[in-house]
C-alpha cells in the first residue's frame, strides 16, 4: 500500500461517525413521500428535509 494511501486510510478512521435515528427517520419519510421521482431529486430533498 502507498504512503498516500495510508495516510487516506488513516484520516478516515481517525474519526468517530454518529448514528443519528432522527436522519435516518427523515429520510425515510421523504424517500416514502418522493417515491416515483428520479433518484437524484429524492436524494436532493431527502437532504433539505435534515436540518
Amino acid at each position: 500500500m502507498t504512503h498516500r494511501i495510508q495516510r487516506l486510510k488513516a484520516a478516515l478512521f481517525q474519526n468517530h461517525r454518529e448514528i443519528s435515528l432522527e436522519r435516518a427517520l427523515l429520510y425515510t419519510a421523504s424517500h416514502q413521500q418522493t417515491e416515483g421521482e428520479p433518484v437524484i431529486l429524492r436524494r436532493a430533498k431527502a437532504t433539505g428535509v435534515y436540518p
